[in-house]
């Protein structure tokens, strides 16, 4: 995801049409369904059941001149011959972990490019490493990225907003529970579905494989991802002592496991301790956005609830979806993440910045962004 907004954001700064594919998980034409978990899912999910907006060729308004995304069959169709350019034609941003100077440096080849279409292919083709996403530099690109009319008109899909509308009852507080389906909102009132849900607490809580994952950055003395790192956040994170060149000490492991991996009662704490502060107060739902077994999930559901004081607790297991919004689930809970008056998530998840990137983008007041 960030890399798709970085790249359409590219194009629309040189004033190009974005092209822009399905989510792919094989690209295999001839496997429609791949297994993933022991479970069938499509091997291609259309961009536009995920997403709307100008990132996936919705309008940037009337009065933009921006030419609007298209799709990849659309390009084949109409661009026999692009020019081909790879991550080598600017030379000096291969290897760079600085996302603004990536960025500004292909603006300008874009821009002194005459050829009407143009594909990028061959070395070093991913302009955007995925380790630009993981440095603290990324914020460097807000000021511009901020403004961008590919975050700024960012919206999910009919599909996923849908699910969201209809699970509502489910999961928030009864005093925010929708009356009328997103597609009956006037304009001022479909605006008002993306703002910020009173009394609804969103957290992040990462299992099954991230437990590899968390012993893997601890090795590495990793950092969090850079959108989790913006300087006003109250949260921040320090490599231990004992972390880095492929080893960690015990003392380390520990410090890396509790804000990566955290188990049901260092949950519950850090839930305790954020209630009591003022951007806390008056919370009365829990919903958890997690890809663990069900049993964790209601067992965790359970000591949430002991503690008293809350209406309900949530989480991705509980949610009511068609067959076709399970395959777009983690948007769901995104958006529900995106909304929420305080969201907990976690540091080194891409999710969860992807999460506080879009609770920016809103202007949502940063003290409501918080960690583990």
């Amino acid at each position: 995801m960030q890399e798709l907004i970085f790249l359409a954001h590219l194009a629309y700064a040189s004033r190009r049409s974005f092209v822009f594919g399905p989510y792919t998980w094989n690209g295999d034409m001839n496997k429609n369904f791949t297994k993933y978990n022991n479970k069938l899912v499509p091997s291609r999910i259309p961009l536009n059941a995920i997403i709307a907006g100008p990132a996936a060729g919705g309008s940037f308004g009337a009065d933009h001149p921006s030419p609007r995304a298209v799709n990849k069959e659309y390009f084949e169709t109409v661009c026999k011959t692009p020019r081909l350019l790879s991550g080598d034609d600017v030379p000096d941003a291969v290897w760079s972990g600085d996302g603004d100077f990536i960025a500004q440096r292909w603006v300008d080849k874009l821009k002194e490019t005459p050829d009407a279409c143009i594909l990028l292919d061959g070395p070093h083709s991913q302009i955007f490493p995925y380790y630009v996403y993981g440095a603290k530099s990324l914020v460097d690109t807000w000021p511009w990225l901020s403004k961008s009319p590919i975050l700024t008109q960012w919206r999910w899909s009919p599909l996923v907003e849908s699910a969201a509308h209809a699970n509502s009852a489910l999961v928030l507080p009864a005093k925010s529970i929708p009356r009328r389906a997103p597609d009956l909102l006037t304009d001022g009132e479909y605006s008002n579905m993306y703002a910020p849900i009173p009394g609804l607490l969103a957290m992040h809580v990462r299992r099954g494989d991230y437990e590899g994952h968390c012993n893997h950055v601890a090795k590495w003395g990793s950092t969090w991802q850079g959108w989790n790192t913006f300087p006003e956040f109250i949260d921040k994170f320090e490599v231990p002592p004992g972390s880095g060149n492929g080893t960690a000490t015990r003392a380390a492991r520990k410090v890396y496991q509790a804000r990566c991996f955290p188990n049901h009662e260092q949950i519950v704490a850090r839930v305790s301790e954020l209630r009591k502060t003022p951007e806390g107060q008056g919370l009365r739902s829990i919903f958890v956005m997690t890809n663990a077994k069900t049993q964790w999930a209601t067992e965790l559901k359970k000591k949430l609830m002991a503690m008293g004081g809350w209406d309900k607790v949530v989480t991705s297991r509980d949610l009511r979806l068609t067959w076709e919004q399970k395959f777009v689930g983690q948007a769901i809970d995104m958006l529900y993440g995106q909304r929420a008056q305080m969201f907990i998530g976690n540091g080194f998840s891409s999710m969860t910045a992807n999460i506080v990137m879009l609770r920016q983008s809103k202007k949502t007041d940063p003290r409501t962004n918080r960690f583990w």
